[in-house]
């Protein structure tokens, strides 16, 4: 579940949102601050994402360096 504000909340359409989150930077270019951050609650807790940077062969993606890593 993610919401772009303070608490946890179900999109009106019922459905959630899919949202893509890297923490490998070096992955990215152009990181940068955004001017709403990204709450995402999952199972480990509440995360506040502050962060998005360019997949150059995707899009903008947020970033999150403190999230989980599979090597």
């Amino acid at each position: 579940m993610c919401s772009i504000q303070d608490e946890a909340a179900i999109p009106k359409s019922g459905q959630p949102s899919t949202v893509d989150v890297f923490s490998k930077e070096k992955l990215l270019t152009n990181i940068h601050d955004v001017k709403k951050s990204l709450v995402l609650y999952c199972n480990a807790g509440k995360a506040i994402i502050t962060k998005k940077g360019a997949l150059n062969w995707y899009s903008t993606v947020y970033f999150y360096p403190e999230g989980i890593v599979q090597t």
